[in-house]
């Protein structure tokens, strides 16, 4: 009886396991198919037409729902803001952050409540924060506790003139004080340059040379990622080394 049951129990975990591979198997290969169209960001006709295919083309909610936000992404970064508002009223966020998804979409979260409100700034076309806003009211209490959404808010603080700007919150980043928010460890390095370099913005703009030298390092490594380089540029942010550069050609 004890090998019969012992039996059944291996072929369970077993049955487990082999449905579990063939999941994750199906998951890389949707995974490849969208940083190819990822990759094509650069080329805005390139990326659309690449998204829409793979809009068009794919079964699974939870990667039609990762794709039409980089769509809203390059809505917002090549200003076609109508088409901003299609994609938004088409996206549902509900199947990136069920149970078994938030874990594993945070790079989609990152674009949602980091990236596109930074672009927005930038363009000075702060309204399109409020419908913004309002789809993220969606998932409000799935993502209450996460660090991503938490940098959104103190981000908000700089962008509206609020109160610390969000200071005191950057600084507990970059001292490790946020072990009571939920966060990806490989996403970590990124949200310490981001925050150190909302810090380098207030200290420029309070006319703080000392806060911001002290930034420097973050925002040094931060300009060497396509990434790093946009928000330094959507800040107005200018290193040191740079302008040394333009004085030379001069």
């Amino acid at each position: 009886m004890e090998t019969y049951v012992m039996q059944l129990i291996a072929g369970v975990f077993t049955a487990y396991l082999i449905v579990k591979m063939v999941h994750m198997a199906k998951r890389n290969t949707r995974n490849k198919r969208m940083l190819a169209v990822l990759d094509k960001f650069h080329d805005e006709q390139a990326f659309y037409q690449a998204a829409d295919a793979f809009l068009n083309s794919e079964k699974d909610n939870e990667y039609s729902s990762k794709t039409r936000i980089l769509r809203l992404w390059a809505d917002i970064r090549y200003e076609h803001d109508e088409e901003f508002f299609k994609d938004l009223e088409a996206l549902d966020l509900t199947p990136i952050v069920n149970e078994k998804t938030i874990q594993l979409n945070e790079d989609s979260l990152f674009y949602m409540f980091l990236a596109i409100p930074n672009r927005l700034y930038y363009r000075k076309r702060m309204d399109l924060l409020e419908p913004l806003d309002d789809k993220l009211k969606e998932i409000d209490e799935k993502t209450a506790s996460l660090l991503v959404r938490k940098i959104s808010e103190e981000n908000r603080k700089y962008y509206n003139h609020i109160g610390d700007l969000g200071k005191e919150f950057y600084t507990k980043v970059l001292i490790g004080d946020y072990g009571q928010y939920f966060y990806s460890k490989h996403l970590i390095a990124m949200y310490k340059r981001i925050v150190a370099t909302m810090l380098a913005r207030i200290a420029l703009d309070e006319g703080n040379q000392e806060e911001f030298n002290a930034q420097l390092s973050f925002l040094e490594v931060f300009e060497t990622s396509p990434l790093g380089e946009r928000w330094l540029m959507e800040l107005g942010i200018e290193l040191p080394h740079a302008k040394e550069v333009e004085e030379e050609a001069e």
